[in-house]
């Protein structure tokens, strides 16, 4: 069955028999339609109508029919009005809805940036109890912490330090802001801060390093037995004496460990 109407390239490819069927019409071939076969009228008409009809389709471009439909639509919504959409109706309608998307990007935006916060801050706290562990028991383990005190050391010295931003270790006094010296005026570090505790917790470190290590005369946790001169079993007034005598805060934590009070001073 041969097209009404074809291109020139198509019009090329036709034998001379079936180009003979063809006239020119512009740019493109129309078939010759014999007279009696179609009233001329209707051709005229079919043609005229065509033509009409690609002039429209060429009018919307690359529009897509989809957006067009929906524009139709809006147009016809808007005209279906109670005849009061004015210029400041619609004007304030478009900064409806453009402060309506914006404040959806935002709530994206916000989201994804609080989930980042949460992120770092973890990181944070695990590069804090890193470094802090490490430090503590680096210097724990240098005046003979035992090895099964580690975590109690960890524990107690997390309320003194914390990390700064470049990853050091710092410890700051009771306000929070002003940075803690040592007796020498430097900056107060792991290893004074179990030094510290060598004299008021000496049952975490072993007996050599707990009390040799800080100059007890007995060279001992305890007393000269090297036993707690406090405890019931090992109850020894001449002990408790010496050790009161020779380092107060020790036969404070010798007797806290075993139950009792001591009260330095008057």
């Amino acid at each position: 069955m041969l097209d009404l109407t074809i291109d020139k390239d198509t019009f090329a490819a036709l034998p001379d028999r079936l180009q003979e069927e063809y006239k020119a019409d512009g740019e493109e071939y129309r078939l010759t339609i014999p007279t009696g076969l179609v009233p001329k009228a209707k051709v005229d008409e079919f043609r005229k109508t065509n033509l009409a009809l690609k002039k429209k389709v060429e009018a919307f471009g690359d529009l897509d029919p989809e957006e067009a439909r929906e524009a139709l639509e809006r147009k016809e919504e808007f005209e279906a009005g109670d005849g009061a959409n004015t210029p400041e109706k619609i004007k304030a309608a478009a900064e409806k809805l453009a402060a309506d998307r914006i404040a959806k990007i935002t709530a994206t935006h916000e989201s994804q940036l609080n989930g980042i916060k949460t992120e770092n801050g973890s990181l944070k706290g695990q590069l804090e109890s890193r470094v802090i562990g490490d430090a503590l028991r680096k210097a724990g383990q240098a005046q003979g912490l035992l090895p099964s005190a580690i975590d109690d050391l960890i524990a107690r010295g997390r309320g003194t330090f914390k990390v700064d931003d470049h990853g050091d270790l710092i410890a700051l006094e009771g306000d929070g802001e002003t940075p803690r010296l040592n007796d020498k005026g430097d900056a107060f570090g792991a290893n004074d801060f179990v030094v510290g505790l060598v004299k008021t917790a000496p049952h975490l470190f072993g007996e050599t390093k707990g009390s040799d290590a800080k100059g007890s005369p007995q060279g001992h946790s305890g007393g000269a037995s090297g036993v707690n001169p406090w405890a019931k079993e090992t109850f020894n007034l001449t002990d408790q004496g010496t050790i009161l005598k020779a380092d107060p805060r020790r036969a404070q934590a010798l007797a806290a460990k075993a139950g009792k009070t001591i009260k330095i001073g008057a």
